[in-house]
């Protein structure tokens, strides 16, 4: 349940600053959101 709390203020990060992620690669994106949720 905590792990997925710290997925969601990830996601809610990303969708406040969506303009700074949009100029990451996609892919580049998801690896880091892996590494902070394997992290957790």
């Amino acid at each position: 349940m905590f792990l997925y709390l710290k997925l969601e203020v990830l996601n809610l990060f990303a969708w406040l600053f969506g303009y700074e992620f949009k100029n990451l690669n996609l892919h580049e994106f998801r690896l880091i959101k892996f590494k902070i949720y394997s992290c957790a």
